[in-house]
Order: C-alpha cells, then structure tokens, then sequence
C-alpha cells in the first residue's frame, strides 16, 4: 500500500497519537515482510517548528518535545498571566514586563478549562483581572502565559488585540471569559 503520513506514538499498540504529519518521500509497500524505515537523520516533523500562529516559545517546545520522545522529563507547572509593553518573541524575554507598584503576574492555571480532545482549544473559563494600577504601566501590547509568579519561563506569548495604555488609578486590565484561548493543532 502506499504511505504518505507518519505519526508519533506513545505505545507499540493503541494509546494516543502525539504528532502526525505527511513524509516528504512516499512509501509503496509492496512486500508485507520488508517493514519500512527511516534512515538516521532523515525525519524532520516541520509541524514541531515553533511560530509566531500559536505563541509557543522556544524553551517550552524543547521541553514538550524532549518529554514526548523520553529524552527528559517535564513536570506540570503552575501558571501565571504577565503583561508586556513589547513584543517577548520566541525566546520569552521577560526585559518588557511592567514593573511597577501594584503590578502582580495573575495565577491562571485554575482559571483555564481542559484541553478539548476535539479541537485542541483551552480557554480561560473566569475572567482573569489584574489589580488596580497605583502608577502607569505605560502601553501594553503583548501578554505572556509563565511558569512562575515572578522570573521563570515564558511558555506563550501573544500580542493583545488592541494596544492599551494603562495610568495610576484608570482602567483594571482584564481578559473576560473565553478571551484567552491555547490551541495546539
């Protein structure tokens, strides 16, 4: 038959498919008893890429990645919502989050649903509002989802859909219910 699609599994038989993706070569087998294979070097699952349509940050698709292939462990984090007057990019950096009297990251982990099955989609299922500003924040343009209250790692950033300047004592920043959406597809 022909083989057009290969995938990554985390058992011999049944279990899940964890990756999935079409090959760049395609396979005719002709012969049941000659099993494909793959020569060293020579698989390359561009749909692990990281890029700017999901926000995944580079340190969590290496840890993600490292955990699903067994190379390393990855344990389950506690989250938290962080606010950010430039763009962090891929790399997460955390030299543009607003540091100022009453800013605070806001724990999130509680605050998201599970993961759908169906379409791979986790919203946020309460609103998620930051405290009352005591001094500007300056311009918001991007959040960043976190692994720590403060410092740590970024795992996903995106930028906020409208710009949002943010003074002492004025508007509450805040993502509404289903506004903060993760999807892995």
């Amino acid at each position: 038959g022909l083989i057009t699609h290969a995938g990554i599994m985390d058992a011999l038989t049944g279990g899940n498919m964890l990756y999935s993706g079409s090959l760049n070569a395609i396979f005719f087998v002709t012969n049941a008893s000659i099993a494909p294979y793959f020569q060293i070097g020579s698989i390359s699952v561009a749909e692990l890429t990281v890029s700017d349509n999901n926000g995944k940050t580079r340190y969590l698709s290496k840890k993600l990645i490292d955990h699903t292939l067994g190379k390393a462990s990855y344990t389950m984090p506690s989250t938290y919502i962080g606010l950010f007057s430039a763009d962090p990019g891929q790399d997460g950096a955390l030299t543009d989050e607003v540091a100022g009297a009453s800013y605070v990251r806001k724990a999130l982990t509680a605050s998201m649903a599970d993961t759908s099955l169906a379409n791979g989609l986790s919203s946020n299922e309460t609103v998620v509002e930051f405290p009352l500003p005591s001094e500007s924040w300056g311009t918001l343009t991007h959040f960043g989802i976190l692994d720590a209250a403060s410092s740590g790692n970024m795992l996903f950033t995106r930028a906020l859909p409208v710009s949002q300047t943010v003074d002492a004592g004025g508007a509450v920043p805040s993502f509404p219910v289903g506004r903060i959406r993760l999807i892995e597809d």
